[in-house]
């Protein structure tokens, strides 16, 4: 049995070969165990094998032990195994680690291993590489992440051991070379190499304040050491036992939190929510219990699974299980906001402060009344009432036109009307958030699809907020029916918006050209809505006539444009039989024309519309024009 001094803490194990326990100091086994292994003044023929999770600070460990036997004389050499996969490969990394290249002041070259130092050009007796002593021992870490087979890893260093008596220790989550395809060839390996194995445990206390030292912000510093006991509670809650990502976090906290005015930092309750919804979301992000679409599309799966035992629960949900007092579906960080920073790494100030002054925590004499009844768990009855009939007299003023607020108060409505708040039942407040919509929709003043990025509403929140009951069927239908309308809105306006470009194109080819058709620097709507039909297509072709020939050939190429990469057979359909009559009509109004001016018309035709129609402009024998 192995014992070791821990300052009155027993740590004992059934097992002669592992030590494993969680003392005050969670290390102080390891640290001390080291210490005196490499200090035998004999060979103790076996080799200590560190194990412990990725980011649990074993290489920061065995960096600190590295330093502590310098000061006793001793010469550790510490080779990482990373991305190593040969033999060939570890003798040069071995090579480097004993007889390290020095440069002259001024260069930055360094030789390759095998020219200058794995093979020594002179004798090793004599020379300057004679100067340096032998190692007394070596460390050989992230064994895990050597694509080499671990039967040849153990094997190289059990010659270390028992051929050359020298004292080796072993960094690795052994939990991770377990799991490869050579892991049952590892657990009969180790039994001859690994003598003791050591268990590293993530030293919160430790790592917080080494890791607080290197932040730029004092400010932030200083919050977050008066927030020690917090973030502790939160890491824990964690379970990923990962320091590295603890790093992370504070770093990402140190902008967020330098971004914010006095008086949001004044605000206790508010920092606290912040950092406690960073670090938790940050922690499973980051540790990939959660990817990129459960952040960006948080509010949206905040029920998932929890009204229907058959349906699985989300990543998310099952990640926010493991918090307490703490919810992940805190708005205070907005999803779009805190995916930019958790993803991204971006960290925009303005929005930051923006997302703390909409919030629940920094109210508004101005506040939206559909935002106050959004807040109704974290406001007054008095506040709540009056925001609720405010917030009815504008649903009956029609006050709201954007799509993302009118969902919120649609909701808002609905969420009252389930209360018995205003009279209505659910069936009424769907009939009534119906006639909103086509009231806007006679009005003109429904907003139209989004043809060039996705709406927002589609990730089922705006400006910051999930849309309350979202996962109701009374919601959904007023979505599906507002979606319905918005594209019919839409419509309506195509008669008035073909006349007008038609003059637009009497007056202006290049403008014309550039509202129909699709390039790379234009976001112009119209370059995907089949608005074009709507017009009289011999009209057309006559307007077309009419214009001077440098005009015709650019209004010509830019309808080239505009039915390019497929649009008439997806969201351009409608206008191919259009275009084919104002093809028809050309070719006619050609054939009667001068001949110049017909055989200009017919190349146009030609060298424009009919490859995009499938399609051959004759000559005026009835011939191809073959230019």
């Amino acid at each position: 049995m192995v014992k070791i001094d821990q300052d009155g803490v027993a740590a004992l194990n059934e097992r002669d070969d592992e030590i494993s326990f969680v003392p005050a100091n969670p290390n102080q086994h390891v640290t001390s165990y080291l210490e005196r292994f490499f200090g035998l003044p004999y060979n103790p023929g076996f080799a200590i094998l560190l194990t412990g999770k990725w980011g649990a600070g074993k290489s920061h460990l065995v960096k600190c032990s590295v330093a502590k036997a310098a000061e006793h004389g001793l010469r550790i050499l510490s080779i990482s195994m990373y991305g190593l996969s040969s033999r060939r490969e570890l003798d040069e990394a071995m090579a480097l680690a004993r007889y390290p290249w020095r440069t002259t002041e001024g260069s930055n070259s360094r030789p390759r291993p095998g020219d200058v130092v794995g093979i020594p050009r002179e004798p090793l007796g004599t020379g300057a590489l004679a100067s340096l002593p032998v190692a007394d021992g070596y460390i050989f870490d992230d064994i895990e992440r050597s694509s080499m087979r671990i039967t040849d890893v153990l094997g190289y260093i059990n010659r270390l051991v028992e051929r050359d008596g020298r004292k080796v220790v072993l960094v690795a989550d052994e939990d991770r070379i377990i799991g490869r395809a050579d892991g049952g060839d590892f657990e009969i390996s180790k039994e001859k190499v690994v003598g003791r194995t050591l268990t590293v445990r993530p030293d919160f206390d430790a790592a917080y304040c080494s890791f607080l030292e290197t932040l730029e912000s004092e400010p932030a510093r200083r919050f977050l050491e008066q927030s020690a006991i917090e973030v502790r509670a939160v890491y824990e809650q964690s379970r990923t036992g990962n320091l590295r990502l603890l790093q992370q976090t504070l770093w990402d906290f140190e902008r967020v939190h330098d971004a914010l005015d006095g008086r949001h930092l004044a605000n206790a309750g508010a920092m606290n929510a912040m950092m406690r919804l960073l670090f938790a979301m940050s922690f499973e992000f980051k540790a990939g219990n959660i990817d990129a679409i459960d952040v960006r599309a948080r509010s949206t799966r905040r029920y998932s699974g929890l009204f229907n035992d058959a349906e699985k629960p989300s990543r998310l949900r099952l990640a926010s299980a493991k918090y307490s007092g703490l919810t992940m579906h805190d708005t205070l960080l907005p999803d779009d906001l805190l995916g930019d920073i958790l993803i991204d790494g971006i960290v925009d100030p303005t929005r930051v402060r923006e997302a703390f002054d909409a919030s629940s925590w920094f109210p508004s004499e101005d506040e939206p009344s559909w935002r106050t009844v959004w807040y109704s768990g974290e406001r007054g009855d008095e506040e709540i009432a009056a925001a609720a009939q405010t917030l009815m007299e504008e649903f009956e003023a029609r006050d709201y036109d954007v799509t993302g607020e009118l969902l919120h108060v649609f909701s808002q409505v609905l969420k009252l009307a389930g209360l018995g708040a205003i009279g209505w039942t659910l069936r009424q407040a769907v009939a009534e958030c119906r006639a909103y919509v086509d009231d806007l929709r006679s009005q003109g003043r429904l907003e139209p699809p989004n043809l060039t990025v996705p709406d927002e509403v589609r990730h089922g929140s705006f400006a910051g907020l999930g849309f309350s009951g979202r996962e109701k069927p009374e919601f959904s239908e007023i979505l599906a029916y507002l979606d319905e309308q918005r594209a019919a809105g839409q419509r309506d306006r195509f008669a008035a918006q073909a006349t007008e470009l038609l003059s637009v194109m009497r007056a202006d080819a290049t403008e014309f050209v550039r509202r129909i058709a699709n390039s790379r620097d234009s976001s112009e709507s119209l370059a995907r809505l089949p608005v074009l039909a709507t017009l009289d297509p011999v009209a057309f072709a006559d307007e077309l006539v009419a214009l001077k020939p440098l005009q015709l050939r650019e209004v010509m190429i830019g309808l080239s444009a505009r039915y390019d990469l497929g649009t008439l057979e997806h969201e351009l359909k409608e206008e191919m039989p259009w275009i084919l009559t104002v093809r028809s009509a050309l070719l006619e109004r050609a054939a009667a024309s001068p001949i110049w001016t017909r055989r200009r018309i017919e190349e146009s035709v030609r060298w424009t519309l009919d490859d995009r129609l499938g399609v051959r402009a004759p000559d005026g024998d009835g011939k191809p024009v073959d230019g």
